[in-house]
């Protein structure tokens, strides 16, 4: 019976540790996030990213201080945007496949319309903005940033969920091939 819990342990406790590690990844990812979101504050508002349309047609992000110099018209409107062309455009602009969302518009409780735009990168950074558009103004509403560090903060919890999981098959190990327990099928 011991070489069994043994060869359980040996098997099932690395794997559960890993699941519930891997398991609460992503929401513990995007629960530690939220805590990042802020209130648009005027050191914000010139890195603020906003979408943009170049001469050619093509979607870009941008942030608020660089529109005076670009060759590029702010996307004054939300009504009747192709989010397909834009999100493919963003895409394009660092080369990613796929089909994630960099550019959202949602529709708040008001009928107003909130744009959700996260500037596409590939480094380990995340800037991502809300916005609304009234009469061809932007009006930041929310802001979004951090660096490679959030991992730091993420770490202790997946760890924590890890660690729980573990001693969760090391419980259920211990009660299957205790002496008494009658999952074996031995009386």
């Amino acid at each position: 019976m011991n070489s069994l819990r043994g060869c359980l342990g040996l098997t099932l406790v690395p794997l559960a540790f890993l699941g519930g590690c891997m398991g609460s990844l992503r929401p513990a990812w995007k629960w530690i996030e939220r805590g990042h979101i802020q209130v648009v504050g005027e050191r914000d508002e010139r890195q603020f990213p906003v979408l943009a349309q170049t001469d050619d047609g093509e979607y870009v992000a941008i942030r608020v201080y660089e529109l005076a110099d670009a060759p590029v018209t702010l996307v004054a409107s939300l009504d009747d945007l192709p989010l397909a062309k834009v999100n493919q455009d963003l895409r394009n602009s660092i080369d990613a496949g796929g089909d994630h969302e960099y550019f959202r518009v949602e529709r708040q409780p008001s009928g107003r319309l909130l744009a959700s735009l996260e500037e596409p990168t590939t480094h380990d950074a995340k800037l991502q903005g809300w916005y609304e558009i009234d009469k061809g103004a932007v009006r930041p509403q929310r802001v979004l940033h951090y660096g490679p560090g959030l991992a730091f903060e993420v770490m202790p919890w997946i760890l924590a969920a890890g660690i729980a999981a573990a001693a969760a098959a090391t419980f259920v190990i211990a009660k299957l091939t205790s002496r008494g327990g009658q999952a074996s099928g031995v009386p």
